[in-house]
């Protein structure tokens, strides 16, 4: 169910959840900011298993209680920060908080349409290898040089986890500033 396009029919819960662990696990493996930090091993010696262990609070969070992107924000900050020292201020938290929580959604009222596109589309270069492309109990070996070749259609532009367009009620998180004040970022490319 990890690869091609899910039926746009009704699913049972178990095969929901297993849905969307995959997503995550797609979504994940394509952050840029998250795994520099587990490939240079900026948490320590333990990255990869501050890694897993992130992944698994996140699961352990979806299954428990009812999730809101900025409540996933504040959940990525604090182990971005902690686990390693990553002062992510590209947007990236936001963006993947926002991804996540509406793919579970969509995924929750059998609407398979995000997580068909986040995983069907295809793997950056730099990120085959991370931690969160395959569960961990896959056997590496039976992988190698399964894409060997089947480079057609390269200059086809595939949507990636970070560029499926967000529904229009999704909302930037507004910035408050010490004084209460909201800080109104410009935008590009306005005319005057």
């Amino acid at each position: 169910m990890a690869s091609g396009n899910v039926p746009q029919t009704a699913l049972s819960k178990e095969q929901k959840w297993e849905l969307f662990i995959s997503g995550v696990r797609c979504i994940m493996s394509r952050w840029t900011a998250l795994n520099l930090a587990i490939d240079n091993c900026w948490g320590g010696a333990s990255s990869r298993e501050k890694a897993d262990a992130m992944f698994d609070n996140l699961l352990y969070a979806f299954e428990s209680s009812t999730v809101h992107a900025d409540e996933l924000v504040e959940f990525f900050d604090y182990y971005l920060s902690n686990d390693f020292h990553v002062d992510a201020q590209d947007g990236s938290i936001e963006e993947v908080s926002r991804t996540i929580v509406l793919m579970f959604n969509r995924i929750a009222i059998d609407d398979f349409t995000m997580v068909n596109q986040i995983l069907s589309a295809r793997v950056p270069k730099g990120t085959e290898n991370s931690v969160f492309q395959k569960p961990p109990s896959d056997d590496d070996s039976s992988d190698e040089g399964e894409d060997e070749g089947g480079d057609e259609g390269m200059d086809v532009e595939q949507p990636t986890a970070m560029n499926i367009e967000l529904e229009e009620n999704t909302r930037p998180i507004k910035e408050i500033d010490e004084d209460g004040f909201e800080t109104v970022t410009s935008r590009k490319g306005r005319k005057k």
